[in-house]
Formats: C-alpha cells, sequence, structure tokens
C-alpha cells in the first residue's frame, strides 16, 4: 500500500487516545509488581519510569500463547518471522532491520537468551503460563547488562507466587498447528519445585515448512533461611525444521505458498535442527539495607543443517560445478556461559540513596570441524568478557531522581578458520558505558525523565565470517591491527512522560542514537563492514484505556528514521549518505478494542500497520516496499478455571511478507520475500487448578 491513509488516521487515533489520559482520576495501575531490572526485587515506584510492564493477568486474559504474539500485540515491538522456521520471533526495537537480534538483550531472569551468533533469541521456548510478566526498556541499557543492549532489553520474569499451581492448556489451528503446554508448581515447606513442558508442532502455512519445537525444565527455589535464598535452572529445547525458502516477487505474485525449489529436484530437503541445554543458578542473601546477589550459567547447543540447490541455480561451494543439483551439511556446537555478582546497598550514605555494584564475566565457543564443507562451518571461535559496573539511584526530594551508572569491560576475543589460515583474527579492547537520567513525578499520576547513555555491540562469530580490514571506508585501523570489525559504539538520548491511572496508561517518548562503526551488511561486496556513522531517532506514543471492566481500547504509534551519515560502506560499494538504513519501517501502528459482552466473554479487534520500507540489504534504497495492514479478531471465554479463546488472524486473507532480502549480485535489482501466512485460525483451551 503507497496511500499514506493508513498513516494518517493511525496518527490521528493514537492522539486522541493519549489525550484522553489527562480525564483520568490518579491512581497507580501496577502497584502490585515488582521489577527486577537490577536483579533486585524493587516496587514499581522505585524503578525507572521508562519500564514497561506486560503482567501475568493480561497475557492470561489475551488467550496468546506464544511470546513472539504477546510482545508484538501486548508491548508495541515489531516483529518479523524468524527464518530459522521454527514458530519464533525476530524481534526489532526502534528500527535496526536485519540486525536487530544482535541489538536487543532479552533475558529470562537475568539469563542471557539472546546468541552469539546472527540468530533470533529462542523467547518460543518460554511457556506462557510460566511468566509473572515481562519488563521492557528500550534504548541503550549496556550498563547493567553489558554487550548488546544497544536498542533495549526485554527481562521476562517467571512466576513468583508462593500458592501450589498447575495450569494445562492446548491448542489446534490452521495449517496443521497443534501446541500444548503443561505447568506446575508445589510448595513443600521452603522448597517450591516448578516444572514446565511445551510442545508446538506445525506444517506450515508454505510448502516443505513444517516445524516441530520441545520445550521442558525445572525450577528449584529455596529459602535457606529468612534472608537467605538459592535457586537452580535446568532446561533442554530442540528445534527441528524444513526451511522453504525465499521466493522471487513473481513466484510470490503467483503463490505465496509455494517453495523456492521442488523438493524432487533437491538432493536433500533443506533442514535446520537445534538442540539447547542450560543450567543456571542464584544466590541471595539480604542483611538489612545490603542484599547481595550471584547467579551463574551455562548453556550448550548443536546446530546440524543441511543446504541444498537444484541444478544450475548457484555456484557449488564444493566442486564449482553450477550444472548439477548439490547438498552439503553443516553442523557446529558450542556453548555460552556467564557469571555475576552484585550488591546494593540501601541509604547508601544518604537516606534515600540506593547504589549497586557489581562485576560480571561471559565466554562463549563456536566450534565447527575441520571437515565441514563450507568454511563458515569450519570456524572455531572463542569470546572472553568480564568488568565490573556501579549504578546510583539516589532520590534528591520526594520528586525528584537521579540516576547515574558506569560500566568497564574487556574483551578477548579469538576467530580461527580450521580451513583458511589467512582468515583468523583476534583482537582485545576495553569499551565503556554510561548512563545519566533524571526523572521528576509531576503528579501523582505524571513523571518525566530525560536520559543520557552510551552502549556498545561487539561482532559474533557470523559478523566476522566474510568481513575484512583494508576495504573499510575511514576503518583503517582495525582492533589490533587483527580483528577486522570495531566495536559498535551507540549514543542515547531520550525524553519522555508517562501517565498511569487506574484507567489509563499513556507513554510519549523522543529519542536520538548516534551510531558509531554500526556493523551491518554490505550487499555490494557479500560481508559484515562497519558504516562509521548512522543514525535512529523517532518517537513513540501508546496508550490504554479502561472503562468499568467492559471496554478497553488501546493504540500505539511509532516512528522511525535510520539513516546513513557515511559516504559507503567499503571503497567499492556505492554513495549512501541520507540513505536510510535497510530492513527499518518508518512507522508502526498498532489500535485494537476489548469488549466484555458478559463476565465471561470477550470480543477483541486488532489492525497492525506497518510502514514503508527498503529490503534488507538495499543500503543504496534501490526498491521501496509499501506499507501493509493486518487485522486480527478473538473471541475469549472463561468460567472458574477455564479460559477459551479462538483467535482468527490475518482477518481479510492479506497476502504480505514481513521480511524481504535484497540481492545486488542478480544483474538487475532483485529481492527475495518470505511469505507471512494468510488467513488462520486458533482455538485455545486452558485449565487452571
Amino acid at each position: 500500500m503507497k496511500s499514506n491513509t493508513p498513516l494518517k488516521h493511525s496518527l490521528a487515533c493514537a492522539l486522541i487516545f493519549y489525550a484522553c489520559s489527562a480525564l483520568c482520576e490518579p491512581n497507580h495501575l501496577l502497584s502490585e509488581v515488582y521489577v527486577y531490572g537490577t536483579g533486585f526485587q524493587e516496587s514499581i515506584e522505585n524503578s525507572l519510569p521508562q519500564t514497561e510492564i506486560i503482567t501475568s493477568s493480561s497475557i492470561r486474559n489475551s488467550g496468546l500463547t506464544n511470546v513472539g504474539d504477546v510482545l508484538q500485540k501486548l508491548g508495541n515491538i515489531n516483529t518479523r518471522t524468524d527464518l530459522s522456521g521454527n514458530l519464533n520471533s525476530s524481534i526489532d526495537i526502534r528500527g535496526y532491520g536485519a540486525t536487530s537480534d544482535n541489538n536487543v538483550l532479552v533475558l529470562l531472569d537475568g539469563v542471557r537468551l539472546s546468541e552469539n551468533q546472527q540468530s533470533a533469541a529462542r523467547i518460543w521456548t518460554v511457556p506462557v503460563e510460566l511468566i509473572d510478566h515481562i519488563e521492557i526498556v528500550r534504548g541503550s541499557s549496556s550498563v547493567l547488562y553489558g554487550e548488546s543492549a544497544t536498542s533495549g532489553v526485554i527481562n521476562i520474569i517467571t512466576n513468583k507466587q508462593k500458592a501450589d499451581l498447575g495450569v494445562v492448556s492446548a491448542s489446534v489451528g490452521s495449517f496443521g498447528t497443534y501446541q500444548s503446554s503443561a505447568y506446575a508448581s508445589k510448595n513443600i515447606n521452603n522448597l517450591q519445585i516448578s516444572a514446565y513442558e511445551k510442545s508446538q508442532n506445525s506444517q506450515g502455512y508454505r510448502d516443505q515448512n513444517s516445524s516441530q519445537n520441545r520445550t521442558g525444565g525445572v525450577n528449584l527455589d529455596y529459602n535457606v533461611t529468612t534472608n537467605v535464598f538459592a535457586g537452580i535452572k535446568l532446561s533442554t529445547d530442540t528445534n527441528n525444521s524444513l526451511l522453504s525458502g525465499g521466493l522471487s516477487q513473481a513466484q510470490f505474485a503467483l503463490n505465496p505458498t509455494q517453495a523456492q525449489y521442488n523438493l524432487s529436484t533437491l538432493l536433500a530437503a533443506n533442514t535446520f535442527n537445534n538442540k539447547n541445554d542450560l543450567a543456571s543458578s542464584y544466590l541471595k542473601i539480604i542483611d538489612g539495607k545490603v542484599e547481595y546477589l550471584a547467579d551463574v550459567f551455562k548453556r550448550t547447543y548443536s546446530i546440524n543443517a543441511v543446504n541444498s540447490q537444484p541444478a544450475g541455480v548457484a555456484y557449488n561451494p564444493i566442486t564449482g560445478d553450477s550444472t548439477d543439483p548439490y547438498a552439503y551439511t553443516s553442523s557446529f556446537n558450542g556453548f555460552q556461559d556467564g557469571y555475576s555478582f552484585k550488591a546494593k546497598i540501601g541509604d547508601f550514605l544518604l537516606t534515600g540513596n540506593s547504589m549497586t555494584i557489581g562485576v560480571d564475566g561471559s565466554s562463549w565457543l563456536r566450534d565447527g570441524g575441520a571437515n565441514d564443507q563450507q568454511s563458515i562451518d569450519s570456524v572455531h571461535a572463542t569470546q572472553k568478557g568480564g568488568g565490573g559496573f556501579i549504578q546510583d539511584d539516589f532520590r534528591v526530594t520526594e520528586i525528584d531522581k537521579i540516576s547515574i551508572g558506569f560500566r568497564k569491560e574487556l574483551f578477548t576475543k579469538i576467530y580461527n578458520d580450521q580451513t583458511n589460515t589467512g582468515s583468523s583474527q583476534n583482537g582485545k579492547i576495553n569499551l565503556n558505558a554510561y548512563e545519566l537520567q533524571y526523572s521528576r513525578s509531576l503528579s501523582n499520576s505524571v513523571s518525566s525523565y530525560a536520559k543520557a547513555a552510551q552502549s556498545y555491540r561487539i561482532a559474533n562469530v557470523d559478523d566476522l565470517y566474510g568481513s575484512f580490514c583494508a576495504g573499510f571506508s575511514g576503518n583503517h585501523n582495525c582492533l589490533n591491527n587483527t580483528l577486522s570489525l570495531l566495536p559498535q559504539i551507540n549514543k542515547d538520548f531520550e525524553l519522555g512522560v508517562i501517565q498511569s491511572t487506574a484507567t489509563n496508561k499513556s507513554t510519549f517518548k523522543i529519542y536520538r542514537s548516534n551510531i558509531q562503526n554500526e556493523i551491518i551488511l554490505d550487499a555490494t561486496t557479500l560481508s559484515n563492514v562497519n558504516a562509521s556513522k548512522t543514525f535512529r531517532q523517532g518517537i513513540e506514543l501508546a496508550d490504554q484505556y479502561k472503562s468499568n471492566n467492559y471496554l478497553t481500547v488501546k493504540a500505539s504509534l511509532n516512528f522511525v528514521q535510520a539513516k546513513f551519515l557515511t559516504d559507503s560502506l567499503t571503497n567499492t560499494s556505492d554513495n549512501i549518505y541520507d540513505k536510510s538504513v535497510s530492513g527499518t519501517p518508518n512507522y508502526t501502528f498498532s489500535g485494537g478494542i476489548d469488549v466484555a459482552i458478559d463476565q465471561n466473554q470477550t470480543i477483541g479487534f486488532m489492525e497492525r500497520v506497518v510502514g514503508a520500507q527498503y529490503a534488507q540489504g538495499d543500503n543504496t534504497n534501490l526498491i521501496k516496499l509499501g506499507s501493509y495492514p493486518v487485522a486480527d479478531m478473538s473471541y475469549r471465554y472463561s468460567m472458574k478455571q477455564w479460559l477459551f479463546t479462538a483467535n482468527l488472524n490475518n482477518v481479510f486473507d492479506r497476502k504480505y511478507f514481513d521480511t524481504a532480502i535484497f540481492g545486488q549480485n542478480i544483474a538487475s535489482p532483485h529481492y527475495n520475500v518470505y511469505p507471512n501466512p494468510g488467513r488462520n485460525i486458533s482455538l485455545l483451551g486452558r485449565y487452571s487448578f
């Protein structure tokens, strides 16, 4: 859709909803929820005002069954289909397009779910029944969280209830989709045991696109004494998917459900299989106004994939033959681990002054065998990082608060291609993050803040593959002259106003992020390079209004401008000054209404509009993709412990795609698309006991 009518309607609705908030009576909407952004329990009133909360009751009442949908429909976050084909979602906060997964940090109770590769965090592994609430902080957050917290942080907090609880659910839907999950917690004296299981299966909207996902885990929390708490979490998950590939524009127009290649023309189906095991533990001690917290975790993983193409389609990397069909396997394994030791001191030196200090460290390894048939899979890469941080929150008056934070961290990285020793890289670097924020309560229901911060991102193993040093325009001094990609540095400036009452919550945020050496894909060389100067700036509006528990109206509107301030990505690429960064919609809008028919029944309608953008990799802005709207409807029926939900998604059967990848190496401008599902339904039944 090229018309700007959806944008005008979106802006008008958002402004009307935002203006309505001034008429509401003051009262805090989320006073019963505690925030764990620093790792320590804090009340909403003492947390940073820009922290956004999605409560378990909102998730439960929505009938949504996966975290990706929760973030999109309840958290006003733009998401895309995860191309690994595992019913997962790729998260984009503040317009990072193709690199969004590596610019947002996703945590589960403070433990990283985000990957050390160019892949999306595995949020599908978290059953919604397990969630107490989700905390969202947009913008630079590296002081507390370190590397990759450049566009924001999503912290999923699991259930903290002390009562025994059990929840089972099952759902069926279009395209042969079915899902089941179970969650149970039991208190035995001072020990709380909880366990969960989730299974997802789908034949997929497209041909050759089936997925099977399994996840399960157990959590143990023990109150050693009234002031000492300890716990351990164990989980495992597997994903097995068929990949149907991208479609040309002509293929998409003819039949969006088809696979890129007919299976009969391939030596083997394109597949992606992934297994992960995670273990974490914590120890918390409360000694008067001082709290101590120690966390450790380790995740091990393995990936096995088959890549296959028919005769004459592309160059064969094994034999150099472009006439015969070929298939090759790729496999690698690795681990991520980390530790953190923190202390929070209340009334430090002055009444109302709270100081948090900590040290933490992390490491990861990715290892592919030298006998693998493509060099990207024979990489042996390691990274180690360690540092310390301090954050001080000082309540100057009852309505004024200042937050100051600083982090220093050292990284060591080694990258070896076992089949090509000339591509080996290694290096060390010290990085700093800072944050300065002033917040003020303008009334009992309205608060404001101003924030300046710096954050950073380190190139991962996939970023480094194919990168080079000498070709960088203006970046000839590489890290220790050996590691070919410089770290990305974000400098953020943000202003915001938040109003929260018993019936209404409204937010207004305006931000600017100046980015140095952004790590980005250059389609002209098919390499990852540093863009010396880029920026993101935008406005975020959101409003939710409740009336007498029978009517809920909500809307959000995010404007994003993402631009290059450099002439080119490399010495060989075209001029890109003032061009838009690819894969970033210029705006997103969502608006919806829930109407309670009676005490047990609710119907809902939501419309989402994603603005125009350029295909990922199209940094010279040759082909502009139009905006698209998608509408969903729902019906929910609750009775005692039962909840039944019927969802009709993509009501008007819109043929659309949220991911397109540009191909500069084609003779004429070209892009491949990854179609989203057409009209589909899902039916859910959930029982709590």
